[in-house]
């Protein structure tokens, strides 16, 4: 990269950040701007950096920094862009190769949010990105630890920190529970499971001291979960299930996931996972069954919940009880056009995937007479009845590419 194009760069970004102050992702890429800079100065003069001790370089920069106190990014950046022209590159004295700017955009951005622990956490994975800038990364922990140290997810932040890019110990996932107990919060739960997901995938023979972590983890919720200042949320139930199952514990899986539709009676999702997972674990039919009346009665019903229950019907030939609740959610005119658009198509292969020809029929019909269905939707019913040569009905393939036609005329993909 040419002088030329760095004073370019910079002025074009001082004049964005005067537009947009508050802009975090300005400060990261201008940020990553100088880091990529210093790198290109560092490769020209490789031979002579090698020689310099970068710690003490670095802990110098810091220094210096502090001495200039309240200087404005521009100010600094003009001071930097004189050396630039003028010094000789040499990387013991030489802000660029100091990652100096990096270190000063990066201030300048917390000094607008000092609370915001994700801005701090964008800036630290920027710097993860570059091998020479561990003193970068450290900075940023230590602002974390000493200035926003009493915010929970900023404590487990700092805990987890030397165990980036490794296996987390269990002596640290002990102490992050023991913090988690003291100050909840629900994005620090999701973290915590997020990490005992992760040191399963990475190491499966911890699997059974995992399990009994979590198990333990499970234990110490299922005790406070009904204290309004203990909430949980369903996205966290959804995940205890989900290591439940990965630790082959699929009863306390389903066990979670019925407490989820308990807690959480009104969202659909909450019953499309237990009605989900208990179709696959469970043997008794009839269980599963009476599972999807009670889901499908709630006010709220998810059409992937609908879509499922088809396919049990199906499997069980209970095909009965198919077109009553498809004809109930055509008619309910509670879902987005899009959304029930797709969803006729879906169950259309579902049916088609099965071969049940007069349910199929029926089914069809009942669309194509009360629902505008898209283009793509006569075309499959179409191309059904073209491949069904035993009963193939002639005038039923006109009718339907006639009123697809009168519909949306000659021109409309796939007629």
């Amino acid at each position: 990269m040419h002088n030329h194009q760095i004073v370019t760069a910079r002025k074009l970004f001082h004049r964005a950040l005067r537009l947009m102050p508050d802009n975090n992702q300005l400060y990261i890429e201008f940020c990553r701007l100088e880091i990529l800079y210093a790198e290109s100065m560092k490769k020209l003069q490789e031979p002579e950096f090698d020689s310099v001790d970068i710690t003490n370089v670095e802990d110098k920069a810091n220094e210096e920094e502090k001495a200039k106190g309240s200087a404005t990014l521009e100010q600094f950046i003009s001071i930097i862009e004189d050396a630039d022209t003028t010094s000789k590159k040499d990387s013991a004295v030489d802000p660029i190769l100091r990652y100096e700017i990096p270190r000063i955009i990066y201030r300048h951005a917390i000094e607008k949010k000092p609370n915001d622990l994700h801005i701090r956490k964008q800036f630290l994975w920027l710097f993860e990105e570059f091998k020479e800038t561990i003193s970068l990364q450290q900075l940023v922990h230590d602002d974390i630890q000493k200035e926003i140290s009493d915010d929970p997810e900023a404590l487990i932040f700092c805990m987890v920190f030397p165990y980036r890019n490794q296996i987390i110990p269990d002596s640290c996932l002990e102490q992050l529970q023991q913090t988690l107990m003291k100050n909840y919060s629900p994005s620090l739960f999701t973290q915590i499971l997020y990490l005992c997901s992760d040191r399963l995938e990475r190491d499966p023979l911890v699997r059974e001291n995992l399990s009994l972590y979590i198990e333990n983890l499970w234990e110490n919720v299922s005790k406070v979960k009904i204290r309004s200042d203990y909430p949980l949320s369903e996205n966290i139930l959804f995940m205890f299930a989900q290591l439940f199952m990965k630790t082959e514990k699929p009863e306390t899986a389903l066990a979670v996931l019925k407490t989820a539709t308990e807690l959480f009676p009104d969202k659909s999702e909450t019953w499309y996972q237990y009605a989900y997972a208990l179709s696959l674990l469970e043997t008794d039919k009839n269980k599963i069954t009476q599972l999807f009346k009670t889901a499908l009665s709630r006010k709220s019903v998810s059409l992937a919940l609908v879509e499922l229950f088809f396919e049990h019907c199906l499997s069980e030939n209970l095909t009965e009880l198919i077109f009553d609740q498809y004809k109930k959610i055509l008619e309910s005119r509670s879902y987005p056009k899009e959304e029930l658009q797709q969803f006729t198509e879906s169950v259309l292969d579902i049916l088609l995937s099965k071969g049940e020809e007069q349910l199929i029929r029926k089914i069809y019909n009942y669309t194509l007479e009360y629902f505008p269905a898209n283009s793509s939707y006569y075309l499959k019913c179409a191309n059904y009845e073209c491949s069904a040569f035993i009963t193939q009905d002639k005038l039923n393939i006109r009718k339907i590419f006639r009123d697809a036609i009168n519909r949306y005329g000659k021109t409309e993909p796939g007629n």
